[in-house]
């Protein structure tokens, strides 16, 4: 359990809440000034102000020495969530982005040997621990942009090699 106080702003989705999450709107975004947060687990279990701590922590019988962060007045809001994405790949198709904002088509970027399926020969060439340094970078980055959620569609079948091989990254971190 951790208590995480002297937020500047706490930003929440307070009205996504309420209607289950469904097409959250503007009107959705709570503000909380001077808030503070209690995480148990993993779970926020409470939000508000910090004025209000003292009393959710004899509520909700918080231990005296659980873990308190001063966050120093920073901005707290929540993490992006990328529900679908495909990141297990190697090639890049960047150069055909430029070519079709120009008005090339799909057909004719095939045609010079680009499209899905150069970048499908060149996943097929690249070892097992190539493609996790690729996936490695790109969770950094899409972590680094503010997501703490990844849904990756290849991620079935990739999850598994990664266990049953015991891989690991060339990063500082391990991706099993």
């Amino acid at each position: 359990m951790k208590i995480f106080e002297n937020i500047g702003t706490l930003l929440t989705l307070k009205g996504a809440a309420s209607n289950g999450g469904v097409r959250p709107t503007i009107k959705d975004l709570g503000i909380i000034r001077k808030g503070c947060m209690i995480e148990d687990r993993g779970r926020i279990v409470w939000v508000g102000p910090q004025s209000q701590l003292s009393k959710q922590i004899q509520s909700k019988n918080i231990p005296k020495n659980t873990r308190r962060i001063d966050l120093g007045g920073r901005t707290v809001l929540p993490g992006f969530v990328e529900c679908h994405t495909h990141s297990v790949f190697a090639g890049s198709r960047s150069e055909e982005f430029e070519l079709r904002i120009t008005g090339v088509s799909y057909e004719d970027i095939a045609k010079r040997g680009g499209g899905i399926l150069s970048t499908v020969k060149s996943t097929r060439k690249a070892t097992l621990n190539q493609l996790i340094d690729l996936l490695d970078l790109r969770v950094q980055k899409v972590c680094s942009a503010g997501s703490n959620d990844i849904r990756g569609e290849e991620w079935v079948w990739f999850v598994p090699i990664f266990r049953n091989k015991n891989v690991k990254s060339s990063s500082s971190h391990s991706t099993t």
